[in-house]
C-alpha cells in the first residue's frame, strides 16, 4: 500500500498540469460552478482544498502550479451558499504557457426533495485567451437525486445566463446563453468514485453559436475521509472561438484534494 501511495503522489507532482492542449486555451470552465449535489455533504460548513505542482529542471525546464479553495455554508435547512476559487499557472523554459484564475458564488434553495432553484455568479480571467475579464450570472432550476440507489450524484439543470466578456484588445461582448447540464457521480469501489459532467450552452438568438463541454474524473481515497487523489480528463468545443483560437481543447489535470468540515 505504501508503494502505491508513493507512486500516486509522484504521479501527481511530476505530471504537467495540462498534458495536452490543441492550440491556445479557450476553456470556459470559469462559467460552470460545481453543482450543490457534487459537494461533500456537511451539517454546517465544508472546506475543500486542492493543490498540485510540477518542477522539472535539466533537459526540460518546466514549472506549474494549480490550486483551488471551495467553501460551503448551510444558511438554513433549505438554503446553502457555495464559494469556489481556483488558479492554474504553467511555464516552459521560463515562458508562461497557461495563466488563468476563476471564482464563483452560488446560492441554492431546496424547494422540493428533488428540485432546487439556484442563482450563481462567475468571474474569470484567462491570459492566453486574451480574456481580461468574464462575468456570467444565471438563474435556473435543477432536478437532482434521480437515482439515489445507484448514483452518489445525478442531476439535470437548466439556467438562463447573461454573459459579459472584456478582451485585451478593448473589445466587449455580451449575450444571453441557455445552460443545460447533466452530472453523474457513482462509487466505483469502496475507495474510488467516478463521474461525468456534460454541459451545452447556446446563445439564445443564434443556436449556431454554442459551447459543449464534457469531463470525466476518478477520485481515489488516500485516507478515509480527508485526503484523496483526483484525475480529471476534460474536453471542450467552442463553435465560434475568437480569431487565432482553435475550436477544441483537451486537458488532463491531476490534483490532491483535502476535505475538511463538520
Amino acid at each position: 500500500m505504501s508503494k502505491l501511495l508513493t507512486a500516486l503522489l509522484a504521479t501527481l507532482l511530476l505530471w504537467p498540469v495540462a498534458a495536452r492542449a490543441d492550440g491556445p486555451f479557450s476553456r470556459t470552465d470559469d462559467t460552470r460552478p460545481k453543482a450543490p449535489e457534487e459537494w461533500q455533504r456537511r451539517e454546517k460548513f465544508g472546506i475543500d482544498l486542492s493543490a498540485g505542482a510540477t518542477r522539472l529542471a535539466g533537459n526540460v525546464d518546466h514549472f506549474a502550479l494549480n490550486g483551488s479553495l471551495d467553501v460551503m455554508l448551510r444558511l438554513h435547512e433549505r438554503h446553502e451558499l457555495f464559494v469556489e476559487a481556483d488558479a492554474i499557472y504553467s511555464a516552459f523554459a521560463g515562458k508562461p504557457v497557461l495563466d488563468k484564475q476563476a471564482g464563483s458564488l452560488l446560492w441554492a434553495w431546496a424547494v422540493h426533495e428533488h428540485l432546487n432553484v439556484f442563482v450563481y455568479s462567475t468571474h474569470g480571467r484567462n491570459r492566453f485567451l486574451t480574456l481580461r475579464y468574464r462575468m456570467t450570472n444565471s438563474l435556473g432550476l435543477c432536478v437532482h437525486s434521480l437515482a439515489p440507489q445507484a448514483m452518489q450524484t445525478s442531476l439535470v439543470s437548466f439556467g438562463v445566463t447573461p454573459e459579459h466578456e472584456w478582451w485585451e484588445d478593448g473589445a466587449r461582448e455580451a449575450q444571453i446563453r441557455g445552460t443545460l447540464r447533466l452530472t453523474l457521480t457513482a462509487p466505483f469501489t469502496p475507495f474510488m468514485k467516478v463521474g461525468i459532467d456534460v454541459s451545452y450552452a447556446p446563445v439564445f438568438v443564434d443556436f449556431g453559436d454554442f459551447r459543449l463541454h464534457g469531463e470525466a474524473f476518478a477520485e481515489l481515497k488516500i485516507t478515509r475521509n480527508v485526503l484523496a487523489l483526483r484525475i480529471t480528463v476534460a474536453d471542450e468545443f467552442d463553435s465560434r472561438p475568437r480569431e487565432g483560437v482553435k475550436k477544441n481543447d483537451l486537458s488532463v489535470i491531476p490534483s490532491l484534494v483535502v476535505h475538511l468540515g463538520k
